[in-house]
């Protein structure tokens, strides 16, 4: 606000209206491009968040799968997950214990 008072107080003649126009206008752009990062970033870190749910919940189909004795390869077909990934989940969840 403080720019926009100056602004228009200054003199036409002396030149300082344009430098202090200039200042004002790439501040202007400065907000605007830190609120458009800041906006970008929300936007990716949701993105993450989805994926990971998505991975999560994944995981959680394959290891029901396999405890109900669905076979590894008949998971890899219904899943579309490769052979490996499966018996790390497998793997993985027979080394830590589920909460």
């Amino acid at each position: 606000m403080k720019w926009c008072v100056r602004l228009l107080n200054c003199s036409e003649e002396s030149g300082e209206k344009k430098e202090v126009q200039a200042i004002y206008e790439a501040r202007e752009r400065f907000l605007l491009d830190r609120a458009t990062r800041e906006r970008k970033a929300r936007e990716e870190g949701r993105e993450e968040a989805r994926e990971e749910r998505r991975k999560e919940t994944l995981n959680e189909i394959v290891l029901h799968m396999n405890e109900s004795g669905i076979s590894p390869e008949s998971i890899v077909s219904i899943t579309g997950q490769s052979p490996e990934e499966v018996r790390k989940i497998i793997s993985d969840c027979r080394s830590s214990p589920r909460s």
